[in-house]
């Protein structure tokens, strides 16, 4: 029992550490999309 609590605190550790790794990318909303180009005049 105590194994598999101590397994759980090192997955959620890790988890946090990947988390707080690419926070910045989840935090800061993506660029948005250019606006299409207009369709050239004949």
């Amino acid at each position: 029992m105590k194994k598999k609590l101590t397994s759980i605190i090192l997955l959620t550790a890790m988890l946090g550490m990947l988390c707080t790794s690419c926070a910045p990318r989840h935090i800061a909303p993506p660029p948005p999309p250019p606006p299409p180009a207009p369709p050239a005049a004949p």
